[in-house]
């Protein structure tokens, strides 16, 4: 099936979540790559579309919680005495970041919370986490440009200089060079073989990692974070 410019589809993992899970992933896809879109939101000019759009929607708690749960299972901190901060910040009424999440999934984390159950709350959290990170796809997935800027991708690289001669040439998006070769660089007037070596090997990285996850979407066991 063919894709407009302009369109995103996203993948849901089907099935459900045991204790056991790793965080789970949906993918986003464009008419040039797949991807995790967590992997996306670590992608700064992505990170910065999804931010700006939420501060001018008044939802930016749904990002700042998805960021707090990554960041306690990144440093391992699962304690019970971190579930009861999630819930005073993000979870009672008229909370800094109080979040929109149905009520019954609301009341059975906070229960088995108040119960020190701590493999039931774990449960309940990556529930939690899953609906977030669904309605936020959702609600930004038609807003956002996901393709890197080849300004990015020279600045990354160190080779910002040749940014004027990729403007002449039209190429502005990552996608507009995915078939470029080393002629067509040297035609641009990209002259030194190391750069034009290097252009080609990045650009390569750039399409093959994503290009990983543009056949399938993988299960919850397969991909995410490793703790919750």
């Amino acid at each position: 099936m063919k894709h407009s410019d302009s369109e995103i589809m996203i993948t849901i993992p089907l099935g459900h979540a045991s204790s056991t899970s790793k965080l789970p992933s949906i993918i986003v896809s464009t008419p040039t790559h797949s991807r995790p879109f967590e992997e996306l939101l670590e992608m700064p000019h992505v990170k910065q579309q999804v931010e700006e759009y939420l501060k001018e929607h008044k939802n930016e708690e749904t990002l700042i919680f998805i960021e707090k749960v990554k960041e306690l299972n990144k440093n391992g901190e699962t304690e019970m005495l971190n579930y009861q901060l999630l819930i005073d910040e993000f979870l009672k009424r008229n909370s800094k970041y109080e979040i929109n999440i149905s009520s019954p999934r609301k009341k059975r984390f906070i229960d088995q919370v108040n119960n020190q159950n701590e493999e039931k709350a774990k449960e309940e959290l990556l529930g939690i986490y899953f609906e977030l990170l669904t309605q936020l796809k959702l609600e930004v997935s038609s807003k956002i440009d996901v393709d890197l800027p080849i300004e990015h991708f020279l600045k990354e690289n160190s080779m910002e200089e040749y940014l004027n001669l990729f403007e002449k040439a039209g190429f502005i998006k990552m996608c507009d060079i995915k078939e470029t070769t080393e002629s067509d660089l040297r035609k641009m007037g990209i002259w030194k073989l190391g750069h034009l070596k290097r252009i080609i090997r990045k650009r390569n990285e750039y399409f093959g990692v994503m290009g990983n996850t543009v056949r399938r979407s993988k299960s919850f066991s397969q991909v995410g974070l490793h703790k919750i």
